[in-house]
């Protein structure tokens, strides 16, 4: 065998494997599609690095879990940033979700979209919410019983 026929096998092979290992994600990605109801208690963007090598996403915690909302070529979602805007903390949402959550390697189940909203808190409810959390996190406050009490009526 020529170095040439060698070189173009190994090619071949290894291109071969790439288009495997991409197409197998994207049918894993399509087998774990679940629809799901959730209360979102807090969104937020979650930041690492510095400079150039800055990467975020999209976190949105919810009352039984976390998920991650990532664009995502299996789906062709590219509007992570539109889906975090409509999820509002207090809001009840039917989404389509998929992947796993497996804590030891920080995966998250992705929010693939919002199907419907069932419910959407006010913005004044919203701005009240975050005006009592302001007081209640004051350090003049000393009565921690009185904070926590105060924090979960204005949680609920």
């Amino acid at each position: 065998m020529s170095d040439d026929t060698f070189k173009g096998l190994v090619i071949v092979v290894v291109l071969g494997l790439l288009a495997l290992g991409f197409g197998a994600g994207v049918v894993v990605e399509w087998l774990t599609v679940e629809h799901t109801e959730i209360q979102v208690l807090r969104v937020e963007r979650e930041v690492k690095g510095k400079g150039d090598s800055v990467k975020a996403k999209y976190m949105v915690t919810t009352e039984n879990e976390v998920f991650e909302n990532t664009d995502t070529i299996a789906f062709w979602k590219y509007n992570s940033s539109d889906v975090q805007r409509e999820l509002l903390p207090g809001g009840r949402y039917k989404v389509k979700v998929n992947g796993w959550r497996w804590p030891w390697a920080s995966w998250y189940r992705n929010i693939i979209e919002v199907e419907e909203t069932l419910s959407k808190p006010t913005q004044v409810d919203q701005d009240l919410k975050a005006k009592i959390l302001a007081l209640v996190d004051v350090e003049a406050l000393s009565d921690t019983a009185f904070r926590n009490e105060v924090r979960k009526l204005v949680k609920e």
